[in-house]
């Protein structure tokens, strides 16, 4: 602390301070208050910066603090807190306080860009309401008990937006325990629960998440793909165990599910229908595109993805890795004549259709962001059409 200057007024019960300023770490600060009852000293402050305002209250008998009002404001947030503090250890200051927060999220770009400049790119902004209980040792924090519950109105993470956030949290001798988490999302929810370990140096952690009724339709207005034809009603659920020192060590399982879907124009299919269609692919629904899928070993696998139209069924094995690298072998089905195909594969499709099950496999390799697609006819099952329909075997 540095450049101090103040203006005081004594007298035998009170000490008044007015346009105190002095440097700390480079930034100015400004105060004012009093002290008040040199035996059992009340204090009343006011403290601003730059970026900080704040008022405190607050009364000391000994080592005991007696904090009655605590409040103000740190950048676009806001906070105010009471409780209680014993400082009888210095080393192990126990804290009894109970507040407010209405946490800005833009804030955490201005708090944490230079130790975690990634958050940058998750584009946070909203605003954040906790009310929260905090009793324990705070050089102890992992042991503290603290009870809060989180709600927001407007919350926003890489651009896309959640109304209606609501999170239980509960920290209990050194177990993190979410019991509850919901966000309104695109017309839809999502729905969770959770829980993490402080006890040892990788932090694992579990947790349950569904979402339900969310349209892909209103959710791709805030992606890249807000231009594509893209719709449908998802539904999915998953359940995740991992370390938070280790991502790769993340496993899990669940399912997906999108009802009346137009998918044809996303990355991973947008190549699929120009390899099949030759035009109009887009205009095909799947009333059913699902998979049950597993989480380990950096990968995400499943070995039923099925996507289901009136005139065309794909189904088969995916693998999506980590690092974004895709390996599948679809089968196509073909059950309509009507189908757009491309050049000979509509000759071929209309001898085949209702004939023989399997038309080809397309295997798919590459990456996410670019997809590479080889279509292998099921040369088999074409003859075996070709047969039936000359034959007229299986009829």
């Amino acid at each position: 602390m540095e450049n101090i200057s103040a203006a005081l007024e004594f007298s035998q019960q009170s000490v008044n301070w007015s346009n105190m300023k002095f440097k700390y770490q480079g930034i100015d600060y400004q105060s004012s208050g009093t002290l008040s009852d040199f035996v059992s000293p009340g204090i009343e402050l006011k403290l601003s910066s730059s970026d900080l305002s704040l008022a405190a209250a607050f009364n000391l008998a000994g080592k005991q603090i007696k904090l009655s009002q605590l409040k103000g404001k740190y950048l676009d947030s806001a906070f105010s807190l009471e409780g209680n503090i014993d400082n009888s250890d210095a080393a192990k200051p126990r804290l009894d306080l109970s507040g407010k927060i209405n946490f800005a999220l833009e804030d955490l770009i201005k708090i944490l860009n230079k130790q975690y400049p990634a958050i940058k790119a998750m584009r946070p902004s909203g605003h954040l309401d906790t009310q929260f209980s905090l009793t324990g040792d705070i050089s102890d924090f992992k042991n503290c008990f603290i009870r809060a519950k989180l709600s927001s109105n407007d919350f926003s993470l890489y651009g896309l937006n959640s109304q209606d956030l609501s999170l239980d949290y509960l920290q209990e001798q050194r177990i993190i325990k979410i019991s509850s988490l919901r966000i309104a999302f695109y017309d839809g929810a999502i729905e969770g629960a959770g829980s993490m370990n402080l006890d040892t140096v990788n932090l694992p952690y579990h947790l349950e998440m569904q979402a339900n009724g969310v349209k892909l339709e209103k959710l791709k207005k805030d992606t890249l793909s807000r231009n594509k034809d893209i719709s449908g009603t998802l539904q999915a659920e998953v359940k995740l165990s991992g370390y938070s020192n280790d991502f790769d060590k993340l496993t899990g399982s669940g399912s997906v599910q999108v009802k009346e879907g137009r998918l044809w124009e996303l990355n991973l299919f947008q190549g699929l229908g120009k390899l099949l269609f030759a035009r109009d692919f887009a205009s095909i629904v799947f009333s059913e595109c699902r998979a049950a899928f597993s989480i380990n070993n950096k990968f995400v696998y499943t070995d039923n993805l099925r996507l289901r139209s009136n005139i065309a069924n794909l189904s088969g094995p995916l693998k999506i890795g980590f690092d974004s690298s895709l390996e599948a072998a679809l089968d196509v089905e073909i059950l309509s004549e009507l189908v757009p195909l491309s050049g000979t594969l509509k000759d071929i499709a209309t001898v085949v259709v209702g004939k023989a099950g399997i038309f080809g496999v397309i295997k798919l390799s590459g990456t996410l962001q670019q997809p590479k697609y080889i279509f292998k006819p099921a040369v088999t099952d074409i003859i075996k059409g070709l047969t039936d329909t000359l034959f007229g075997r299986g009829q």
